[in-house]
């Protein structure tokens, strides 16, 4: 569905700089239809590569492929007709303040040329799906940022796109607001057979909604791959992604004579580990852990102290 093939950016220097190098040499495959994570630190190309998708941003070298359409061997005409096929949502929502939220979700429609009572009846209509419709006179500073957030992604449905570019879409939302806005992400990708790519710097918001990840650094990508997949022992996805004890242990937390030992649930079952210690005259204390489940899989870490014959 997307594809990047061997895609450089790099932005020219300003007042005598060096260029800046953006991207490096990205070979990437979306496939159709599901949640795709791009997740890295500031600075490591993801806001450069979501741009690249459309091409609001041309890569310096190499091809971009979206619905098997080369976007980098088009026309800037082509490129803007293409473009009604991919939606995009912003992490500031960039809505219009003099504009209703059904007017805002109006407009993609109304610049395409398609009727008024059309544009109303298509616009009203995702109003209602993403859970606005009662919303629909309201504007933008009546609105919370999640309600904004919602009205942002039935402007970017509204043309009935198959590709939808979520550009820290979330980074603006409170956690619970996040949760809600991902959910009908995910809800909306599954509904209407999207392929949906969202932007982030949170690991939180990967393991919550994406079917794949794409780990960035420096502009390159590490690793990229099914979420299941990248979260097992050896990936560098799993360093990231996996949870771990809020605060490591101190000396101070260990009872006396005591050690530390980590099980990684995506390495070893607890139970095996306590029943091998069991055996051997050890027992163990619970000093610190955080566990989820990712795509149906256990993930996480917990902290044992271990002793030897003395209860926990």
């Amino acid at each position: 569905m997307i594809t990047l093939e061997n895609v450089s950016k790099t932005y020219p220097g300003r007042r005598g700089s060096e260029p800046v190098q953006a991207l490096t040499e990205v070979d990437l495959e979306l496939d159709r239809g599901l949640l795709h994570g791009v997740v890295g630190p500031s600075g490591s190309g993801k806001s450069t590569l979501v741009r690249l998708l459309n091409l609001l941003e041309r890569p310096t070298t190499g091809r971009v492929v979206v619905g098997g359409q080369e976007l980098t061997a088009l026309s800037a005409r082509e490129v803007r007709a293409a473009r009604r096929s991919i939606g995009m949502i912003f992490q500031h929502f960039n809505l219009l303040d003099s504009r209703t939220a059904l007017e805002n979700v109006a407009l993609p429609l109304e610049l395409a040329g398609v009727g008024r009572a059309e544009c109303r009846e298509r616009a009203g209509a995702l109003l209602e799906r993403v859970g606005l419709g009662q919303r629909a006179a309201a504007h933008p500073r009546q609105l919370s940022g999640g309600q904004k957030q919602r009205v942002a992604i039935a402007r970017a449905l509204v043309t009935d796109p198959t590709v939808l570019l979520c550009d820290e879409a979330t980074s603006a939302l409170d956690p619970a607001t996040t949760a809600s806005v991902l959910d009908l992400l995910r809800e909306l990708t599954d509904d209407l057979g999207l392929t949906t790519v969202l932007i982030t710097h949170e690991m939180d918001v990967i393991t919550r909604a994406a079917d794949t990840a794409t780990l960035l650094a420096e502009g390159r990508v590490v690793e990229t791959g099914p979420l299941a997949q990248v979260v097992s022992p050896g990936h560098r996805l799993a360093q990231t992604l996996v949870p771990r004890p809020v605060r490591p242990v101190e000396a101070a937390d260990l009872p006396t004579d005591a050690t530390v030992r980590t099980v990684d649930l995506a390495r070893e079952e607890l139970s095996t580990v306590l029943a091998e210690l069991a055996a051997t005259g050890h027992h163990a204390e619970v000093l610190a852990a955080r566990v989820e489940n990712i795509q149906g899989a256990r993930v996480g870490t917990i902290d044992l102290a271990i002793r030897q014959g003395a209860r926990a």
